[in-house]
């Protein structure tokens, strides 16, 4: 099972987004179409899908947010991102605060609070085993890696979470 970072699904919410540009992704197809690896759904947890739509709202007008808002309301209708709760809140909340404490002296490597929930909330679910985003603050931390590694450990999880960057599975 897979996990969405909330850059991802603001990809696919928004046909027309500059990420798709400065990733590549010179089309204007549905997501379904860009990810056909994925065998299944993808999963987005609540505090991705908030951030989504905060920054929605944020970035884009009346017409391209309500178009963002309806991409996102379909796919999940026909099934290719499924909604889903914190499964273990005491747990994500915190596993978010150790992967946030954890950057090195250089602001680079700092996970914003939002980003270590993401990432904590894909973490702490028994089923999954990949988190797909486009930030490399979080696919390239050593810590980030480290620290849910050893907690995936040690709750007795049988597979490690990786964290995969969308570009690796578009190309």
């Amino acid at each position: 099972m897979s996990y969405l970072d909330t850059c991802c699904i603001m990809l696919f919410m928004n046909r027309w987004d500059r990420l798709r540009n400065s990733l590549g992704v010179k089309t204007n197809r549905n997501a379904e179409s860009l990810v056909r690896r994925n065998h299944g759904r993808f999963i987005a947890s609540v505090p991705a899908l908030g951030e989504a739509i905060q920054m929605t709202h944020a970035k884009c007008d009346s017409d391209t947010e309500t178009d963002a808002h309806t991409e996102l309301i379909r796919m999940m209708d026909n099934g290719f991102i499924e909604p889903r709760h914190i499964i273990s809140g005491r747990e994500a909340f915190r596993l978010a605060g150790r992967i946030a404490s954890g950057s090195v002296n250089d602001d680079r490597d700092t996970v914003s609070p939002m980003d270590a929930l993401i990432t904590a909330v894909a973490a702490t679910d028994p089923e999954c085993v990949t988190l797909y985003t486009t930030d490399d603050t979080l696919n390239n931390n050593y810590h980030v890696h480290d620290t849910v590694c050893e907690w995936r450990e040690a709750m007795g999880y049988d597979r490690p979470l990786r964290i995969v960057h969308l570009v690796d599975v578009l190309n």
